[in-house]
């Protein structure tokens, strides 16, 4: 659409400005056209920093006399203008450098003008999204002090083409996400399995003494996934559950793309939560640690990329960092304070699989919970009170099922002010205490701790819930509803004709009254 915005106003960080004007090699020689210019900063830096001709285009009139006052202000008009008008109908031909950050969609739109008017050798740059189409010189990834990422695309028109369409190639994996039931779960760190095998039946030997083969039923194999904090509450509740004793069954994907978008997805059907594991913890440890799920689908199927606007990058929430040195364990009469190391905890799901009909598929049938014990670490001097309670519980026998303890274990933010997740212990018992052989710089004797536990439950900390993800299947569970997004309106009345596109400058600009900055909804 010509004459209205295409997309709302979000500021560029200031460090991305500074990279992708690096990336394209920006000079006193060259000509920076912003296309939907917002308060001006990519024009302000491109005059300022690196002594460019500056123009940048905004279609609205707020932020385009906001931009075009910051000029003055900064003495750097006539190098630098601010023209309020449409992108769409703007001449680019002047242009040697080409800055955007548009949605993938726009940029689609932008492609064909900056081919038929840029000339030969011009670079275009683009964050966060790429040009579809194109294939990019140079890929510049970097994450923010706040833990944003963003991604700089280099583009060089070529004197054809051919020089400047991408080719059909190969391509590398770099994010993968979960979906469940139709909700993002979130980033994961690494994704495996799904593929599907059958097993070989060899005939007996026969007259014409060859041994002939056969198919028995298809296997689909278990998909496991790793993750940090920052997933949705959609996947910590069926962990829960799973943990409860609620063996529910999802449909799902796990979706693997890069920077342009979806590439590939193994859709899951009617997968159970078979195995859970927690990861080890230690008080010296700098290292992030991630949760691992594994999955037992009924069947699966990998189809391509559906080759979305919305990549990786734009889906879900940013993972937190989670440190295995970040912990908080109690249990009843005991101090663990002093507590160091805490071995990963896997919780398995046995099950039986029974052969469908016809079909030749296996129906898997959960049966019950296999829980680990709960093996801790700590120093001699402060294992008093296990060592009581290993002569009372062990050793004297008094060890009947009321005399069980309880506990808890949280696992939490780097600030130690934030719960993560919390792991319930119930009925634990000491049947193990070990003095482990003095190592180390700090020679220190260590004592470990080894209980039987009959149940373990989960219950989340504060966790985020991404909206739902384009391309998914419906049917959402009712109390998991997805984030909805705020619609954007537009003022057609304050809008410049096209053919009247002409710099702003100091008296014009003084004229109108800007809010400042901010998200229009």
């Amino acid at each position: 659409m010509r004459g209205v915005p295409l997309a709302p106003f979000v500021p560029s960080p200031q460090p991305m400005i500074d990279t992708m004007l690096t990336v394209a090699g920006t000079t006193r020689c060259d000509s920076v056209y912003d296309l939907g210019s917002g308060s001006g900063d990519i024009v302000i830096t491109a005059a300022g920093s690196f002594g460019a001709r500056a123009t940048g285009i905004e279609i609205d009139e707020g932020l385009a006399a906001l931009s075009a006052a910051r000029l003055v202000e900064r003495r750097l008009v006539p190098r630098a203008r601010i023209l309020h008008g449409d992108f769409l109908e703007v001449d680019l031909t002047p242009a040697t450098v080409v800055t955007l950050y548009q949605l993938p969609a726009v940029n689609d739109l932008l492609r064909p003008l900056l081919e038929a008017q840029l000339r030969p050798g011009a670079r275009v740059v683009s964050l966060d999204f790429p040009v579809p189409g194109w294939e990019p010189r140079h890929v510049v990834t970097s994450r923010l002090a706040d833990g944003s990422g963003h991604a700089v695309f280099l583009y060089l028109i070529g004197s054809t083409q051919e020089v400047t369409m991408a080719p059909q190639r190969a391509y590398a994996l770099e994010q993968f996400w979960l979906d469940l039931d139709g909700l993002s779960a979130g980033m994961l760190e690494t994704a495996d399995g799904g593929g599907v095998s059958a097993d070989v039946v060899s005939e007996k030997l026969g007259p014409d003494l060859i041994v002939h083969k056969h198919l028995a039923g298809v296997k689909y194999e278990d998909i496991t996934v790793t993750c940090g904090q920052g997933m949705s509450k959609v996947l910590y509740a069926w962990l829960a559950d799973t943990l409860d004793g609620n063996f529910s069954r999802k449909n799902g994907a796990v979706v693997g793309g890069d920077y342009y978008g979806e590439r590939e997805r193994v859709n899951f059907y009617n997968a159970l939560v078979s195995e859970i594991t927690f990861p080890a913890l230690d008080a010296g440890s700098k290292d992030p640690c991630f949760l691992t799920v594994k999955l037992s689908p009924e069947y699966t199927q990998w189809v391509a990329g559906q080759k979305t606007a919305s990549g990786p990058g734009t889906t879900g929430a940013p993972q937190k960092k989670w440190l295995p040195a970040n912990f908080a364990l109690q249990i009843d009469g005991l101090d663990c304070t002093r507590v160091e190391a805490i071995a990963p905890l896997t919780v398995r799901l046995a099950g039986e699989e029974n052969a469908v009909g016809e079909t030749r598929d296996y129906e898997k049938q959960p049966a019950w919970l296999d829980v680990p014990n709960l093996v801790v670490t700590m120093a001699d001097t402060h294992a008093d009170t296990f060592v009581a309670w290993l002569e009372d519980f062990v050793i004297k026998g008094h060890n009947a099922p009321g005399a069980a303890k309880h506990g808890t274990l949280e696992y939490l933010s780097p600030t130690l002010q934030e719960v993560y997740l919390t792991l319930t212990f119930q009925n634990l018992g000491i049947i193990k205490l070990t003095r482990l052989p003095v190592t180390g710089a700090d020679k220190i004797r260590r004592v470990r701790a080894e209980m039987y536990c009959e149940q373990i439950g989960l219950q989340p900390g504060a966790v985020t819930t991404p909206g739902p993800v384009q391309g998914a299947a419906a049917g959402l569970d009712s109390a998991l509803t997805p984030t909805t997004y705020p619609s954007f309106t537009v003022r057609t009345d304050a809008l410049a004709p096209a053919s009247s596109l002409t710099p702003l400058g100091a008296a014009e600009a003084s004229k109108l009254q800007v809010a400042g900055l901010r998200f229009r909804s």
